[in-house]
C-alpha cells in the first residue's frame, strides 16, 4: 500500500538487491505489479501496488454503503481482514485491518443477495438466459464466458446468505463446502459436472441447458429470517431457513 506512485527505478534497485532471476517489472496488464522469482528458492513473487486512499474507499464501498457487486462483492474487505502486515510504519494497515474485523452488516447481506440473485436467471436478460441462447447457437466461447459471470455472482450470493466474505476467485468450492453453513446440496457436483460439460460435445451443451433450465433458489429476506424456495423434480417444495437460529444444509440445484 502506498500514498503515491513509487518509482520504477526505486523499484528496480530493490528487486536487484533481492536476489532474483526472470524479474518482469511495472507489468499493468490489470493493476500495477512487478514479478520475479526468488534465485535461491524459486518461489515466485508478485508485488501489486495499491493505492491506500484506493483501499480505504473499497473498504468504505460495502462497510459503510453497502454496495454490492457482480461478483466479489466483499473480496477486498476479506483481503484487509486477512492479510498478514510484514511492515506498518504508522500503524495505519493496523487501524485499516481493526476496521474490517466488524460484524458483516445485514445491509450489506441483503444488498448483494437482491443484486446478484436476479441475474443468475429470475430477470430476462439472465446469465442463465444468455447461456440458454449461447447453447442453442452452438456457441461454446460465449457459454464460457456467461458461465463464468453465473458462478461469480452464485457465489457471491453464497457467502453473502452465510455473512462470509467472499475469500476471492481460488478454491471457491472448497472453500465453500469447508466454510459455509448452508450450501446447495450436491454442490461440487453439479458445478464440476456443468463445468466439464462446457466445450467438450453437444450432449454436455444439453446438459448444461437443462441443469440451468431447473428453477434456482429464490431468495427473500424478511425480517430476520432467510426464506429459501428451493426446485426439485421429485418432489418440489419449499423450506424455509432461518439464519440466526438455525445451520441447516440447504439442498437446491444450480
Amino acid at each position: 500500500y502506498t500514498t503515491g506512485e513509487v518509482a520504477l527505478s526505486d523499484r528496480e534497485a530493490v528487486v536487484s538487491e533481492l536476489g532474483t532471476v526472470n524479474a518482469e517489472l511495472n507489468q499493468a496488464f490489470w493493476e500495477v505489479a512487478d514479478g520475479w522469482h526468488d534465485a535461491e528458492t524459486g518461489v515466485e513473487v508478485e508485488a501489486v501496488y495499491w493505492r491506500t486512499s484506493w483501499i480505504e474507499k473499497m473498504l468504505d464501498h460495502v462497510l459503510v454503503h453497502h454496495r454490492p457487486s457482480n461478483g466479489y462483492s466483499t473480496a477486498h474487505w476479506h483481503t484487509i481482514r486477512h492479510s498478514v502486515c510484514l511492515q506498518d510504519r504508522n500503524g495505519w494497515f493496523a487501524a485499516l485491518q481493526q476496521r474490517s474485523r466488524q460484524p458483516y452488516p445485514e445491509q450489506l447481506q441483503r444488498a448483494i443477495i437482491a443484486w446478484n440473485h436476479p441475474v443468475l436467471g429470475t430477470v430476462t436478460h439472465s446469465y442463465a438466459s444468455q447461456i440458454r441462447h449461447a447453447v442453442q447457437r452452438g456457441d461454446s466461447v460465449s457459454i464460457n464466458h456467461r458461465l463464468t459471470e453465473l458462478l461469480a455472482s452464485y457465489f457471491d450470493v453464497l457467502f453473502a446468505l452465510n455473512r462470509m466474505t467472499h475469500p476471492g476467485e481460488k478454491r471457491l468450492l472448497d472453500l465453500a463446502a469447508e466454510q459455509c453453513a448452508m450450501v446447495p446440496a450436491n454442490m461440487r457436483t453439479q458445478v464440476e459436472a456443468v463445468l466439464r460439460g462446457v466445450p467438450r460435445r453437444r450432449r454436455g451443451n444439453a446438459y448444461i441447458q437443462a441443469k440451468l433450465q431447473e428453477r434456482a433458489a429464490r431468495y427473500a429476506r424478511y425480517g430476520d429470517t432467510v426464506y429459501l424456495q428451493v426446485q426439485r423434480v421429485r418432489p418440489s417444495f419449499p423450506e424455509v431457513l432461518n439464519s440466526r437460529h438455525h445451520r441447516p444444509r440447504v439442498h437446491g440445484s444450480l
